[in-house]
């Protein structure tokens, strides 16, 4: 067994298929077959069920997949350790919320690539919870999110604070929408916005509520502008959101008025160059 067989392990038990697998990894589909066979030889163990519409992980396949990865992982960044050198290459998986990449990482991004015209760069935007999901998976590089992080597997730096503002319609008292249910119209479970507005509606005796949810900004403030229910936010997306005046900010309590955009990337000794050069770019903004 080398390298490359656990490779073609990873990348099976991660696609769920021989097929899948060998066009991701560029082989034939026998040769995958083949060398999974032979690994499983070696070890006198089955490692994968075969079923009609793929494969999954045997019990000892389970046992065998996070040393695997701990493994690859670690003859990456060896790899990327002797390649830094001159102009950087590769590529740059960046996570972020839907507020923050309207604020802020379209222009990190657009900067970042001037610099650095060789790296390939993607944007994948989604709640809290996921991003942070994504980066402890290895499918996002680094991910910018709100609030503090806490988790053994990852580091986080401070970015900028954002001041949040509960949202109504025009005219709308938050009194009047608070009455009978009212509906919080919020992005989707795992947002840091969500969390702090439902722990304001607690603070206020509010216990039943329906929710709307969107994974869009701007259609949030046009439910909230006509008058479905209440939002919040940071009270900058507002300002510059051409619905600005159709909406109400309220003022937020002391305890929940500003939010921390954090980068966060995965905990270890040596953090990948691409990650380390935007980490760079971002120091030296704040």
């Amino acid at each position: 067994m080398d390298i490359k067989d656990l490779e073609i392990f990873y990348t099976v038990a991660r696609t769920g298929s021989m097929t899948r697998a060998a066009k991701q990894l560029g082989f034939v589909q026998s040769h995958i077959t083949g060398r999974i066979r032979l690994v499983e030889n070696e070890l006198n163990r089955p490692l994968f069920e075969r079923l009609k519409t793929g494969v999954v992980l045997t019990a000892e396949g389970k046992k065998l997949y996070p040393y695997a990865e701990s493994l690859l992982v670690q003859w990456n960044e060896t790899r990327r350790v002797f390649s830094e050198q001159g102009e950087l290459f590769g590529s740059l998986r960046i996570g972020s919320l839907e507020t923050t990449a309207a604020l802020h990482t379209a222009g990190w991004i657009a900067k970042f690539h001037k610099e650095n015209p060789n790296i390939e760069i993607s944007l994948q935007t989604g709640t809290t919870r996921d991003l942070l999901r994504g980066v402890v998976d290895r499918t996002l590089d680094i991910a910018l999110v709100a609030g503090t992080v806490e988790h053994v597997e990852l580091d986080s730096k401070a970015l900028v604070s954002e001041e949040l503002a509960i949202l109504t319609a025009h005219g709308s008292t938050l009194d009047n929408m608070l009455i009978d249910q009212p509906v919080v119209i919020t992005f989707r479970e795992g947002c840091t916005y969500r969390r702090i507005l439902e722990r304001w509606l607690a603070d206020r005796g509010v216990a039943l509520y329906k929710t709307m949810e969107s994974a869009s900004i701007d259609t949030i403030l046009q439910l909230t502008a006509g008058g479905l229910g209440i939002s919040l936010m940071p009270k900058s997306i507002v300002m510059q959101s051409s619905l600005r005046e159709k909406v109400t900010v309220h003022p937020v309590d002391p305890y929940f008025q500003f939010v921390t955009t954090h980068a966060v990337w995965r905990h270890g000794q040596h953090v990948v160059p691409t990650v380390s050069k935007f980490l760079e770019q971002l120091c030296d903004e704040y």
